[in-house]
This record gives C-alpha cells, sequence and structure tokens, in this order.
C-alpha cells in the first residue's frame, strides 16, 4: 500500500500582484508603527507602476489587464466611494520577475499615470485580471497621501 502524505504540486503560488511605486515610507521599528510603513506623499500626478502575473498559467503571464482604483479614507478612517483611475498599460519587461519565474513572465510589468486626484488619503488598489482564474484577483494596496 502507498499513502501520499504531501503529494507533488506545481510548486507556483498563483496570481501574484505587486505596487513597486508610489511605496509606502519607511517608519522606525517601534511597537507602535506599521512593518509596512507609513503612507507615500505624492504631488500632483504621480504614477503606480508595478508588475501582475498568475503563476500557474503555461505559456504567457496568466493576466491580461489590471485596474485601479482609488479609495478616499475619511476622517473616521473608512472608505467613501471609490473611483475608477484606469486600465494601467500591461506588458512591461520585467528581467526581475523572469529571473525568479521564468522568461514567459518577462512581460508582466503594469503602469498608469495618475493625474487630477483631489488632494487627500487614498488607498489605490491594484486589481488584475487572471485568465488562469477567470477573474479578478484579490487587490493589492497602498495608502497615498495626496498634496
Amino acid at each position: 500500500m502507498r499513502v501520499a502524505l504531501n503529494p507533488k504540486t506545481s510548486n507556483r503560488v498563483g496570481p501574484q500582484t505587486i505596487i513597486d511605486v508610489p511605496a509606502p515610507v519607511a517608519q522606525s521599528v517601534s511597537s507602535a508603527s506599521s512593518a509596512q510603513g507609513g503612507p507615500a506623499v505624492v504631488h500632483g500626478s504621480f504614477m503606480i507602476a508595478g508588475w501582475a502575473a498568475d503563476v500557474d498559467a503555461f505559456g504567457d503571464t496568466g493576466v491580461d489587464t489590471v485596474h485601479v482604483w482609488a479609495y478616499p479614507v475619511n476622517a473616521s478612517g473608512q472608505h467613501d466611494d471609490p473611483s475608477f483611475l484606469g486600465a494601467a498599460t500591461y506588458g512591461g519587461a520585467r528581467p526581475d520577475v523572469a529571473a525568479i519565474y521564468g522568461d514567459q513572465f518577462l512581460h508582466s510589468g503594469y503602469g498608469l499615470g495618475v493625474q487630477n486626484l483631489a488632494p487627500g488619503t487614498y488607498d489605490l488598489a491594484v486589481f488584475a485580471y487572471s485568465t488562469v482564474q477567470g477573474g479578478f484577483t484579490n487587490a493589492r494596496t497602498v495608502r497615498v497621501i495626496v498634496r
């Protein structure tokens, strides 16, 4: 009799969405501070960019579109109704991602120029559409303060 306690898998990790910029501001480590850092401070026009891929895909990046939303954070710390900022340009070269996951993920970069966002605090949410899963994945977010 044969019993498989840990069946062999693809060793892949599914959909990945990473925001490189804007990046959270580093904070000193203390019991009161977040390990992720504070909000990024941006002025006027700025870029949101990173990479997105479904590494369970075969033959391509497994993602075909990336949408960006802005969720205003109100005075009580809750979110007001979000605004759709747009579909990011997708397919930028990311040799760093290809070096880790393979050549098929070379063109997994995205970027969107953001303009005319009113001053305030926002959680920017990036949603990638996984062609493997047939839907948008959970959002990756970054908090920004627009001045």
